[in-house]
């Protein structure tokens, strides 16, 4: 993809391109008189192409508001009917049609999964036989995330679901809080062996349907005009990547949707399961989804915040002593928020295209502070802040990795020796191949360089997914000093990933 420009560009890009009223206000609330320069600075700040944000307040007709492109190639402006992808906030869909299949009795959240999905099975026996849809949900099964198992794996819903039973637990069972995208995927089965449909015909006819949220969909077409591009970083400012398709974990993060639909489906979780006249979701079931099960276990990184605990499909905390009910969701090329203060009748949708950008966050916060009435606290400076130091720590880190690099070990092998074909149960084959010198991983989708450091150990510089650099591949000896296998750190709350040579 060629190179796009930077801040100005886009600044140029952002200030003639704000676009309100579409869904419902017929005027923007006075208490957010001067947001929109706000945010346009915010979005030049962390360069982000497009965003649409989305408020509810007492219950009145939302109000929406637009800025910048959604494919900056053809300069096609963002509206609150683009779709952009949304991340993990699926997450709260999967769950509510859980609870609607708990209101029906075909669904007891307390009862052992086993039950309904007799294929399930975790590393964990006591698990395996105890995990409950609402542990899947909550995120304390003791399974720990393993995201390098879905991500451009090539791995289908099907392998997952059944290598599952090959990951190592990064905890014990129920002692802790590990969010887990693989757990929400096999609770959409559920769904499927309760219902009789898929996860998608399910949740369309339940929710999407219900809900009029006609632009929402599971699809990553990029041919259609409607959907905003996704974009990331680079050296000369952003540029275009490829959708991701979410299809293998589904239920955990395949839905793209709109500004206006998002309205919708944040009123029906602040009404506690009403639309319109019409009640979907019984109120118990609704309330349920917004009560901490699981604490995170983190301090909060500012006062303004409260200490954070899973629900069902929801975080819950307090923002400036007030309750708040949030999910975000980020997946290659977007990010998205939603949340609600319930006590104060506020709640907003932030969407982006742009990866691993924290301008919804910023923007939400500086809402929730106009909109109470309070004098609206330097998110974006703080947030600036923490990056800084996280990108100091990052560098420190680097630099002690590479001062324990040590090429004068030589491998106990020629590099060609290396090469060849390793498996684990769970995460498939990784092939090594030898190219113009130097020794290639080979996973999925991935084709990763390996640079040597110390005797039998190279590195993988850099690996999507995960907030670290330098992973380290180490190769395995057997008895007669052969190279049989090789140990990943794909999974940091578990040891080493062991792939065992296969020829």
């Amino acid at each position: 993809m060629r190179q796009l420009a930077g801040v100005i560009f886009i600044l140029a890009a952002l200030l003639p391109g704000v676009a309100h009223a579409v869904c419902g206000a017929d005027r923007q609330p006075q208490a957010l008189a001067g947001f929109d320069e706000f945010a346009v600075a915010v979005m030049a700040e962390w360069r982000v192409p497009g965003l649409v944000l989305g408020v509810i307040e007492d219950g009145e007709a939302p109000y929406c508001a637009a800025y910048g492109l959604a494919d900056v190639e053809n300069g096609s402006a963002v509206t609150p009917d683009t779709i952009f992808a949304i991340g993990s906030i699926p997450k709260s869909f999967t769950t509510a049609g859980l609870a609607m299949l708990a209101d029906e009795g075909r669904l007891d959240w307390d009862r052992p999964v086993r039950r309904v999905l007799p294929g399930f099975a975790l590393a964990d026996p006591i698990a395996t036989m105890h995990v409950t849809p609402r542990d899947m949900i909550t995120h304390r099964t003791g399974l720990a995330r393993h995201d390098m198992l879905w991500y451009l794996s090539g791995l289908d819903a099907e392998q997952l679901f059944l290598g599952l039973r090959h990951l190592e637990p990064g905890a014990p069972f129920r002692a802790t809080w590990q969010y887990n995208n693989l757990m929400v995927a096999a609770a959409g089965r559920i769904t499927e062996a309760l219902s009789g449909e898929s996860w998608q015909a399910f949740t369309a006819r339940r929710l999407l349907t219900p809900l009029g949220m006609t632009s929402t969909d599971f699809s990553t077409r990029e041919n259609d005009a409607r959907r905003a591009k996704p974009y990331e970083k680079s050296a000369a400012g952003i540029r275009r990547i490829a959708f991701y398709d979410m299809r293998a974990i589904a239920p955990a993060g395949a839905i793209n949707s709109s500004a206006a639909d998002m309205l919708a489906y944040l009123a029906f979780h602040m009404n506690h399961g009403r639309h319109g006249g019409a009640r979907l979701l019984s109120e118990g079931q609704a309330k349920a989804m917004q009560v901490p099960r699981a604490a995170l276990g983190e301090a909060p990184a500012h006062a303004a915040l409260g200490a954070a605990a899973y629900g069902m499909g929801f975080l819950i905390s307090t923002y400036r002593g007030r309750r708040i009910v949030w999910h975000a969701g980020g997946i290659d090329g977007f990010v998205a928020l939603l949340a609600f203060l319930p006590d104060a009748g506020i709640g907003i949708v932030a969407l982006s295209n742009l990866d691993r950008n924290p301008a919804p966050t910023i923007l939400a916060r500086n809402l929730f502070d106009r909109l109470l009435g309070l004098e609206p606290l330097p998110w974006n400076d703080w947030v600036a802040s923490d990056y800084l130091e996280w990108e100091l720590e990052q560098r420190q880190k680097a630099a002690r990795h590479a001062r324990s690099r040590d090429p004068t070990v030589h491998p106990s092998s020629a590099l060609a020796d290396f090469t060849g074909l390793y498996r684990h149960p769970a995460y498939g084959e990784v092939r090594i191949t030898h190219e113009a010198g130097s020794l290639v991983l080979h996973y999925g989708q991935f084709a990763l360089p390996l640079r040597h450091y110390r005797g039998d150990i190279f590195e993988i510089v850099k690996i999507p997914v995960t907030s670290r650099s330098h992973l380290e591949v180490a190769f395995l000896n057997g008895q007669s000093g052969a190279i049989n296998g090789l140990a990943i750190p794909f999974e940091r709350a578990v040891a080493d990933i062991l792939f065992v040579r296969a020829q």
